[in-house]
């Protein structure tokens, strides 16, 4: 038995709050210190695995309407290794499991190939395309590193590594490689296709539609950048009407959660200008919500205005009530001593949201319902619900569904709760309410009331608890 301490579990709210809003990277980041300072914490290795395999939902989102060539270059490469290496009969195994998609067996044959032809350019190409299909980045980036070594100007090598960078979240170094490229062979479709990628990835939609068509028109009978730029068009629409949505609802409804969702699929689609328009008019109508000063803050460091970014960043901290966090002092310190870069990076530890959409209609759905408004209530409670349902929005769901007189519905949703909480006192009791009522169901009610009571109910839900439970002693 161990006593959890409190900076762990704060650690732990902060990095579940992260993982929530899909910020998975610094969700990763947050739970590894977790991990650090207290290895015994409960599951800590599974969410440190879950954020890693999330990385971002935006990334996931991107990578199914991106189609790369890694089938046409490993069948291209595998022809070249069994010209090298042509007696071993290796070379058709590799192709086999390739075949079968049964890349780790791959993998393992390609290794052993190496022993036959080592430093062999074919050989390393393939094997670092394989593990980055199967999401294994560092080894692919050390294994093109090493292929570099032979081959510094290599085409095909550095563009490999460009994908690889990019599938890390390492735009800056994928672009400054493929920019590279441009220079050492500037009609090279794949170079088109892949830098179409990396803007994917960035959110600059419109510019990866222009490198995409560039490739297109290179190569017209390849098929992939034409696949490329129909998902792209797919995805365009649905951010655009999307948007056109939030739009109409921010316009008639003025939600303050649906003006921090339009911002957020306006930076997806690419409309910077746009994101930082409405991120300064939702500031200047809410001072305290901190989101907007991250979004200003990404768009300044996406168009290097450092000094603008550092102060977005700062604003957004110091709303959090972090402005005595270390990061935030070492910024300040660093910026006064006029290393701007410096202080940037250092404010970015902790310039990151707190709470996730969901959160937002939940809190915005308790005012309706503290004001009696309990239709509007529940639809933010439904609204949620579909985003992130965990015990806090089942709960709040259940309530405006009871005040509402559905009851049934009610009862589900505080089941819903304890399903994923089963010691959430308050869902106990309101289903001892809701049971008690019904004949033949006195003694479910009389449990329940009794869970809520040995849990940390509030006092006046629990002398109501301990009411109900003499009576039914009566």
């Amino acid at each position: 038995m161990y006593i959890i301490p409190k900076e762990a579990e704060e650690l732990f709210d902060k990095a579940m709050s992260l993982f929530k809003s899909e910020f998975y990277s610094a969700a990763k980041d947050e739970f590894s210190k977790l991990k650090d300072i207290f290895p015994e914490y409960p599951n800590v290795d599974y969410y440190i695995e879950a954020s890693a395999k999330n990385h971002s939902g935006h990334m996931v989102l991107l990578n199914s309407y991106i189609e790369d060539h890694f089938e046409e270059d490993a069948k291209a490469l595998a022809e070249e290794i069994v010209i090298e290496t042509p007696s071993s009969g290796i070379a058709p195994e590799i192709t086999r499991h390739l075949e079968a998609g049964e890349y780790n067996l791959a993998i393992e044959k390609l290794l052993t190939a190496e022993t036959v032809v080592p430093d062999s350019r074919p050989l390393l190409l393939l094997l670092a395309a394989t593990y980055r299909k199967i999401g294994k980045y560092t080894e692919a980036e050390k294994t093109l590193k090493r292929a570099l070594v032979a081959s510094p100007n290599d085409f095909e090598i550095l563009n490999n590594l460009a994908n690889v960078y990019m599938n890390q979240g390492r735009y800056k170094e994928s672009e400054s490689i493929l920019k590279e490229l441009q220079r050492i062979d500037p009609d090279n479709p794949k170079l088109h296709n892949n830098y179409g990628a990396l803007k994917m990835q960035m959110n600059d939609l419109d510019e990866a539609m222009i490198m995409f068509r560039k490739a297109a028109m290179i190569k017209p009978d390849w098929k992939i950048p034409q696949r490329n730029m129909q998902n792209l068009v797919k995805l365009i629409e649905a951010l655009d009407m999307k948007i056109s949505t939030l739009r109409r609802e921010f316009i008639t409804k003025g939600y303050p959660d649906i003006g921090t969702e339009l911002i957020r699929y306006l930076f997806l689609r690419g409309h910077y200008a746009d994101a930082k328009s409405e991120s300064l008019t939702l500031s200047k109508a809410i001072p305290e919500l901190p989101l907007p000063w991250f979004y200003i803050g990404k768009v300044n460091e996406k168009f290097l205005d450092l000094e603008g970014a550092l102060e977005a960043y700062r604003t957004l901290v110091k709303l959090e009530g972090k402005s005595n966090n270390p990061a935030y002092i070492n910024a300040k310190t660093l910026y006064e001593q006029g290393f701007t870069e410096e202080a940037l990076s250092e404010i970015k530890k902790i310039a990151k949201p707190e709470r996730d959409y969901s959160d937002a209609r939940l809190e915005i759905g308790i005012a309706y319902f503290e004001a009696g408004l309990f239709e509007e209530a529940l639809q933010r409670f439904e609204e949620a619900a579909s985003i992130k349902c965990y015990p806090d929005v089942s709960y709040w769901l259940g309530m405006a569904q009871l005040q509402l007189g559905e009851k049934k519905d009610a009862e589900e949703s505080f089941k819903n709760a304890l399903k994923l909480n089963p010691e959430y006192a308050e869902a106990h009791f309101r289903l001892g309410q809701l049971t008690i009522q019904q004949e033949g169901r006195e003694e479910e009610a009389r449990e329940h009331f009794q869970r809520a009571l040995s849990l940390n109910l509030n006092a006046t839900l629990a002398e109501a608890a301990k009411e109900y439970t003499e009576e039914k002693k009566e």
